[in-house]
């Protein structure tokens, strides 16, 4: 899971040390990733308030949160370099290895792509 401390913790590492410009695009792709899921899930949300029950379009919301959630730690265990390998930031760490299992919590990504390829886009069946 995204939370606001964590882009907090990449925006004060990225500023505190010399990040070179490759480094400041993965964190800005991070951010704007995390900012496009978080739209997602306000609408997602939305629907739910309105009575709406809950469908297919489930696999989107899992499926962005696990590309946001291993993108974002991955950047924040290039920014933080070899600290977390050593035990100086071991949260670092152990979010970059949770956001691995993500993938796989909750039904795997590939489940997910065939939830939506079946029914969200009507694509035949892979048999």
């Amino acid at each position: 899971m995204v939370h606001d401390h964590d882009i907090g913790f990449l925006r004060c590492t990225a500023r505190a040390g010399n990040v070179d410009p490759a480094r400041q695009l993965d964190w800005a792709r991070a951010y704007v990733q995390v900012a496009v899921l978080r739209a997602h899930v306000m609408r997602d949300l939305s629907a739910r308030t309105e009575s709406k029950a809950p469908g297919p379009e489930g696999s989107l919301t899992k499926l962005l949160g696990t590309r946001t959630e291993q993108m974002l730690h991955h950047v924040a265990m290039d920014l933080a370099a070899s600290a977390p390998l050593v035990g100086i930031q071991p949260d670092v760490l152990a979010a970059y290895l949770y956001s691995r299992a993500a993938s796989i919590a909750g039904g795997t990504s590939e489940v997910q792509r065939t939830i939506v390829a079946e029914h969200l886009l009507h694509l035949p069946r892979w048999r």
